[in-house]
C-alpha cells in the first residue's frame, strides 16, 4: 500500500470514528434533554439536544453532512424506540431535527465566512437572526402542529412557544461556547488531540452508562414520595 492510500485509509478511519462517537453523544444528550423537559412538554429548556447537532455540522466539511446527519438521527431514532414513542412519530421528528438542523447550519455557514477567531458584529447579529430567531420561531410552526397532532401537548401555542425559546436560548448560550472549545483544541498537536478524544469517549462512554441507570430511577413510582410532595416531575 502506497503512502497515499495509506494516508487515504486513515483519513476514512478517523472520519468513520468521528461519526460514531457523534451518534453516540447525540444518544446522551437526547437522555439528558428528556430529564430535563419543561412540565407536561417534550421541550428542554436549556439543554436541547440538537445544539450538538448544528455545532457538528459548523465543524465538519459539508461534503460529510449526510454521514453525521445520519448518526444523529438514527441515535435519537433508538432512543425513541427505547421509550416505547409511535414510530411514524418519531421519523416525523427525526426529519424536523434534520431540517431545523441543516437550515441553520446551512444559514450560518453562508452568510458568515470570518474565522471563529476573528468574529465581527455583524457576524455575531447575523448568527443570532439565524440560529436563535429565524430558523427557531420558524420551523417551530411545524414541530407544535405535529407534536399537537400526536397528542402529546396540551396547546399549541405553547408548544410553539416552547420549541423557539428552547433552541434559541440554547443556541445563543452553548452553540458559540461548544465551537470555540473545539477551535482551542484544532490548535494543539495530533498528540494532544489523541488524548483529548479518547479521553471524551471514554466520558461519553461513563455519562451513558450512568444516565442509563439513574435516569429510569428519577421517576415518581421509582422514588420516594416525599421529593414529590411540592412539586411535579418535569418530565
Amino acid at each position: 500500500m502506497s503512502s497515499t492510500e495509506k494516508k487515504k485509509a486513515e483519513s476514512c478511519g478517523r472520519i468513520v470514528l468521528q461519526v460514531f462517537l457523534t451518534g453516540l453523544a447525540y444518544y446522551v444528550a437526547t437522555e439528558i434533554a428528556w430529564a430535563l423537559c419543561f412540565p407536561n412538554s417534550k421541550v428542554s429548556l436549556l439543554f436541547r439536544r440538537t445544539l450538538f447537532w448544528s455545532s457538528f455540522l459548523l465543524l465538519v466539511p459539508t461534503r460529510h453532512w449526510w454521514a453525521y446527519t445520519l448518526a444523529t438521527i438514527l441515535a435519537h431514532f433508538v432512543a425513541t424506540q427505547q421509550a416505547h414513542w409511535p414510530v411514524l412519530y418519531a421519523l416525523h421528528c427525526e426529519a424536523f431535527d434534520a431540517v431545523q438542523n441543516v437550515l441553520a447550519a446551512a444559514g450560518i455557514r453562508l452568510f458568515i465566512k470570518s474565522p471563529l477567531n476573528k468574529i465581527t458584529l455583524r457576524d455575531a447579529i447575523v448568527f443570532v437572526l439565524i440560529a436563535v430567531i429565524i430558523v427557531p420561531f420558524g420551523t417551530a410552526f411545524w414541530g407544535a402542529a405535529f407534536t399537537i397532532s400526536n397528542g402529546f401537548g396540551t396547546d399549541y401555542w405553547v408548544e410553539w412557544r416552547n420549541l423557539g425559546i428552547s433552541n434559541g436560548v440554547t443556541a445563543v448560550v452553548l452553540v458559540p461556547a461548544l465551537l470555540l472549545v473545539a477551535e482551542r483544541l484544532s490548535r494543539r498537536g495530533s498528540r494532544t488531540k489523541t488524548v483529548r478524544l479518547l479521553e471524551g469517549s471514554l466520558l461519553a462512554l461513563g455519562i451513558m452508562i450512568v444516565g442509563a441507570y439513574v435516569l429510569p430511577l428519577c421517576r415518581p413510582d421509582r422514588t420516594p414520595r416525599r421529593l414529590y410532595s411540592t412539586r411535579r416531575s418535569r418530565c
